[in-house]
């Protein structure tokens, strides 16, 4: 699993360049979750920190979304 942050300025003539920016990322990979909070550094805007995984990366690790095996110990 990989992460990639991304920030959405409000003002309107960045607002639209950013989302935009961030929706062809997402359009482009597996999306395991996605974190968003408010932020202040360089301007007013959402702070974006998406975890994902590249297309075609499930395939080739099988078992990649299943539970770890259990350990069990033995008295």
């Amino acid at each position: 699993m990989q992460c990639r942050h991304f920030t959405i300025r409000l003002a309107p003539e960045h607002a639209r360049e950013d989302e935009a920016r961030l929706n062809v990322f997402l359009s482009s990979v597996h999306i395991h979750s996605v974190q968003v909070s408010t932020t202040t550094v360089r301007g007013a805007g959402w702070s974006v920190l998406v975890f994902y995984e590249a297309r075609g990366a499930r395939a080739s690790r099988p078992g990649l979304d299943a539970a770890p095996p259990l350990r069990y110990r033995v008295a």
